[in-house]
């Protein structure tokens, strides 16, 4: 990657901000909703998690999902990678974290893909989504998110590639995505900060 990686921690599980009090921070419902967004999709089966942190969304997706199988998580970041291996393998949910994609072959019926593409240029999200693509199953289900360019979670360390709807919804078809769907809502919460998208491999 020639873009400065800068791990974002918005997932881990040592900063869970949808768990503090409004009071305390006051995205927090903001937060929760995005999560409730993503874990809300039909997931099952075998799952792969691009730029999973340590595992906590994969987990909650598990646990929400008793469909789901095993989540295969990408993580460069080895101590987000170690710590997802030591707090989900084996514990309730079969999450597990790995460096890279490797060469698997449409073994996945699902990915997630949730705050990344932002991190990246346009190129790299580019090889990301159609690597993704290439080890998913014919039909499986992607679940994208980026920040909205003018909403609050834009600013934020690492951020490089802006994305509007228009803009997601054309990389997303690019790599080869089918039946393409962007959503700004999430749960009725007001000012969502995200972009919602949901397509099939």
């Amino acid at each position: 990657m020639s873009a400065e990686y800068v791990p974002d921690r918005l997932y881990q599980r040592l900063f869970q901000s949808w768990t503090l009090p409004e009071s305390e921070w006051p995205e927090c419902k903001q937060d929760w909703s995005r999560v409730d967004a993503v874990c809300a999709l039909p997931w099952k089966g075998t799952i792969i998690d691009f730029g999973s942190g340590d595992g906590t969304l994969a987990a909650m997706v598990c646990s929400r999902n008793p469909l789901v199988g095993f989540v295969a998580g990408v993580e460069q970041d080895i101590e987000q990678r170690s710590a997802a291996n030591n707090l989900w393998l084996g514990r309730g949910w079969n999450v597990q974290a790995y460096p890279t994609i490797g060469n698997r072959q449409r073994q996945f019926d699902g990915a997630l893909c949730c705050e990344v593409l932002e991190h990246l240029t346009p190129e790299e999200g580019h090889t990301v989504l159609c690597d993704l693509k290439r080890v998913m199953k014919p039909g499986a289900m992607l679940c994208v998110t980026v920040p909205k360019p003018d909403g609050t979670r834009w600013v934020y360390p690492g951020h490089i590639t802006p994305y509007n709807t228009v803009q997601i919804a054309h990389a997303v078809k690019h790599a080869g995505f089918k039946g393409v769907q962007v959503s700004l809502s999430s749960g009725g919460v007001v000012d969502n900060p995200w972009i919602y998208v949901v397509a099939n491999a």
